[in-house]
């Protein structure tokens, strides 16, 4: 499977953890792009539509987060605990 630790000679193991970080994000815009292309989802909606909960930034209540926002890193939002309650605005 290949080596955990080079250095040491650790293999990987089935109990070996990645840290996936921004790998992870590569392969979610790969599946929503795919759903993009077949018309499942418009980049350009308001996320809200697809999570089934409203996403709104506390500081901007009328605009829109759409999709192509959370992709590109664009949406204004920052993780913690007003964007857990800003459905609740």
């Amino acid at each position: 499977m290949g080596k955990r630790n080079i250095e040491k000679n650790l293999p990987v193991t089935e109990q070996t953890k990645f840290r996936v970080a921004s790998v992870s994000k590569m392969f979610t815009m790969f599946g929503i792009m795919k759903l993009v292309d077949e018309g499942k989802i418009n980049l350009d909606e308001d996320v809200s539509k697809y999570l089934g909960f409203e996403l709104k930034n506390p500081n901007f209540p009328d605009e829109k987060i759409t999709v192509r926002m959370l992709a590109s890193h664009t949406s204004t939002i920052r993780d913690g605990k007003k964007l857990r309650t800003a459905s609740k605005i």
